[in-house]
């Protein structure tokens, strides 16, 4: 597998990759991806023409960006693909040092959702830190536990 990392718009092959995960997301989650692909940063690993996972940043101000979105299909775990988006998706949208952090958002280990507890360790294993979790978090998931997580971009 030859994997290309660039910029990308494809919300087709992104909503494919949102809907074959299942429980992960939901219809308004499907709603926001469209408009995030619309307007923020998105970046996707591609096998020749095929998409295998994307990830999106959102500036929340001058020194924080926000990792919003990202997912990699089910197919494609386990081989490297998240850990170089994660890589290439951070070192891209930070262009010249231009943010301290990075900030995101998932469910919550307090949650019953245990589909969640991998993408907590990816993010842990790659150098983020846990902050709060919260029940209810505004303007997310109402019945679900909101886990935020920090990194580092250095200065």
């Amino acid at each position: 597998m030859n994997i290309i990392l660039k910029s990308t718009r494809d919300f087709e092959q992104a909503m494919a990759i949102v809907e074959n995960l299942g429980d992960f997301f939901d219809e308004d989650s499907y709603k926001d991806l469209k408009r995030d692909i619309r307007e923020d940063k998105v970046y996707g690993a591609f096998d020749g023409k095929k998409m295998l996972g994307f990830i999106i940043f959102c500036e929340l101000n001058k020194e924080v960006v926000e990792l919003t979105w990202m997912a990699v299909n089910k197919k494609n775990r386990g081989m490297g693909v998240g850990k170089r988006l994660l890589n290439y998706g951070i070192k891209t949208v930070n262009g010249k040092n231009k943010y301290k952090m990075c900030y995101l958002k998932t469910i919550g280990e307090g949650d019953r959702q245990r589909s969640f507890e991998a993408t907590r360790q990816f993010y842990l294993k790659n150098g983020f830190v846990a902050l709060e979790s919260l029940k209810p978090y505004p303007g997310w998931h109402r019945d679900k536990w909101v886990q935020s997580f920090v990194k580092c971009l250095g200065h």
